[in-house]
């Protein structure tokens, strides 16, 4: 364990003074795979630099500077595009940050659910509906175009993969985001009415301490 911290901390140190050129221009043994690695490692830190204001980047060794969403997502197509090793990872990345999107509550555009659509429908092909890696973002997109019934059918859908067979907690996981879709639209209207009564007894409460007879 030592030993392997030990080398993981080497890596990261080559890693911190690895620049862009050397990456992508790579001319050695292993061409493709070092490439394909260094379109993945500077998308993704492209995209995270991105959300990460640039005065808490300078605490982060090897990550000092701007991020930019445009090159990480450059670097990622470029990665899927050529097909090498780290292309299912570049996948991932690329599908997690449209995930992340509805969470910085930014809307899509219709270029954007088509290369979603596009790449789902090949990472289907690939890797199956039940893959755990891709079939779950795509049950998370599905719940994001307002098809809860959908999004839950593929969640049971890969809990149901026998695969998943000796492994009981990522079959759980899957149930309750299962449950989750299936109970959103009751909970939130749920929490929005206790948030209406909750604010309508609060006003009224104010009300009759500010009128009440002194």
């Amino acid at each position: 364990f030592v030993k392997g911290g030990w080398h993981l901390l080497k890596a990261y140190g080559a890693l911190r003074h690895l620049k862009i050129p050397e990456l992508l221009e790579w001319d050695g043994m292993e061409r493709g795979l070092v490439r394909s690695l260094a379109q993945y490692f500077l998308g993704c830190k492209a995209l995270v630099l991105d959300g990460i204001p640039p005065s808490l980047t300078r605490w982060l060794p090897g990550f000092v500077g701007t991020g930019s969403r445009e090159r990480g997502l450059e670097m990622l197509r470029q990665c899927i595009a050529e097909g090498q090793f780290f292309k299912p990872l570049a996948m991932d990345a690329l599908l997690g940050y449209y995930v992340a999107k509805e969470v910085w509550v930014e809307t899509y555009t219709p270029d954007e659910w088509r290369e979603i659509d596009e790449t789902l429908a090949e990472a289907e092909a690939t890797y199956g509906r039940t893959s755990s890696m891709f079939g779950h973002k795509a049950a998370i997109l599905l719940g994001y175009r307002r098809n809860a019934p959908a999004a839950a059918a593929r969640v049971r859908e890969i809990a149901a993969d026998p695969n998943l067979a000796g492994l009981p907690a990522a079959v759980s996981a899957h149930l309750m985001t299962e449950s989750n879709y299936l109970l959103g639209a009751p909970l939130a209207l749920a929490f929005a009415l206790a948030f209406a009564l909750t604010f309508a007894l609060a006003f009224a409460l104010a009300f009759a301490l500010a009128f009440a007879p002194h």
